[in-house]
């Protein structure tokens, strides 16, 4: 039995991130689970505190920063504060399950830093990029002014955001290419099969039946 892994997802607004998780998650179930991050943003109409997200106030978000408690965070569109606990990621571990996180571009650098470091027990070679590629300008503005009124600034600053995250897809393992959701989801089934199968060295050679 391999050891349970983390399978970033990262992508710009719009790009279907929460609809393939919860895809995949679905199909995969008892074997994969969603993590929920914190955050200090308002929470959407349809959102669902402790489903969606952890909603909490920036003073104690920052508490949790000052004590250690985030495994990563970060700050986006330099206003709001998300970030991932330790035990958020410790207890599913503990249970035999694969994580799934949805993490913007930051996040999900960080992540990576921390799976690199040998000493990191908890991350060390069990961190799995994937970044989902936007449509064109225009699909992605439709889809970002579907999500509630913008002013034009606003949808400038998100526009620009966009394209500095799509500067850095190269870094990630995998990136998945703009396409109706049944492809996006026939990619990320296919990498999930086969990192589940793939041979990660600092775990030691597999058992022979």
């Amino acid at each position: 039995m391999t050891l349970p892994l983390i399978f970033v997802i990262s992508g710009p607004t719009g790009v279907g991130k929460t609809t393939l998780c919860r895809s995949i998650v679905s199909t995969f179930p008892g074997q994969i689970i969603t993590a929920i991050t914190t955050t200090t943003r308002l929470p959407r109409s349809h959102e669902i505190n402790g489903v969606d997200y952890y909603f909490t106030t920036k003073d104690e978000f920052l508490r949790m920063r000052s004590e250690g408690e985030f495994l990563e965070y970060s700050r986006v569109h330099r206003e709001h504060f998300y970030g991932l606990t330790h035990l958020e990621i410790s207890q599913h571990f503990k249970n035999g399950l694969d994580v799934l996180l949805n993490l913007d571009v930051q996040g999900a650098a960080k992540l990576r830093e921390l799976a690199r470091e040998e000493e990191n027990t908890t991350l060390h070679g069990r961190v799995v990029n994937i970044f989902l590629l936007p449509p064109s300008d225009s699909e992605l503005i439709r889809r970002i002014r579907r999500r509630g009124p913008m002013s034009k600034s606003e949808l400038a600053l998100r526009l620009e955001s966009i394209r500095s995250e799509v500067r850095v897809a190269h870094t990630y393992d995998y990136s998945i290419p703009p396409g109706n959701k049944r492809a996006t989801f026939e990619a990320m089934r296919h990498i999930y099969r086969a990192e589940k199968l793939r041979n990660r060295p600092s775990w030691g050679a597999p058992e022979v039946p």
